[in-house]
């Protein structure tokens, strides 16, 4: 199961969350860069800085950015849950996409807060996307391990939305 959870998150990753949609600054790149995986450990935090150093280079910012990661405390109740809290990071404030929030509540993404306060694969990133990005809004997503996969589809079919 832990498989199919880890393919189902590369899945919704790669071919469908939007993490820098909009068009690039320079031609380094042939494609529109639509997604990452970056590690949420610091103990290659140089690495990630320096990817969102160069990315930040050949795109535009992004009106959104959406950040996945696993719930490795597997806190809360809903499978997949969201927070619509404004975080505070070292770099400044990042504000919360009250409306994509509220387009994933539909499909059964629950606001469960709480289940943030310690989970570092979003708290460790949201520096770096900050600093990157200064004026975007971000959507922070967490993932239990049952999660299926009927699920995650449509959370990809509300995000693939052209009203987003």
């Amino acid at each position: 199961k832990f498989l199919l959870f880890s393919i189902s998150i590369v899945f919704i990753t790669v071919l469908s969350i939007y993490f820098l949609i909009f068009s690039q600054k320079s031609t380094k790149f042939s494609t529109i860069i639509s997604g990452m995986i970056v590690p949420h450990h610091n103990l290659v935090k140089d690495r990630r800085e320096k990817l969102f150093s160069e990315v930040k280079n050949v795109v535009k910012e992004p009106k959104t950015v959406i950040l996945l990661s696993p719930n490795h405390f597997e806190t809360g109740q809903a499978l997949v849950q969201i927070t619509s809290q404004t975080w505070d990071t070292g770099e400044g404030k990042i504000q919360t996409s009250k409306y994509v929030a509220e387009q994933l509540s539909k499909v059964g993404v629950k606001n469960e807060p709480t289940s943030f306060i310690y989970e570092h694969g979003i708290k460790l990133i949201l520096g770096d996307i900050k600093k990157t990005f200064p004026n975007s809004e971000i959507v922070t997503l967490i993932f239990k391990r049952n999660t299926t996969f009927e699920q995650i589809q449509k959370i990809q079919k509300a995000l693939k939305s052209p009203k987003l």
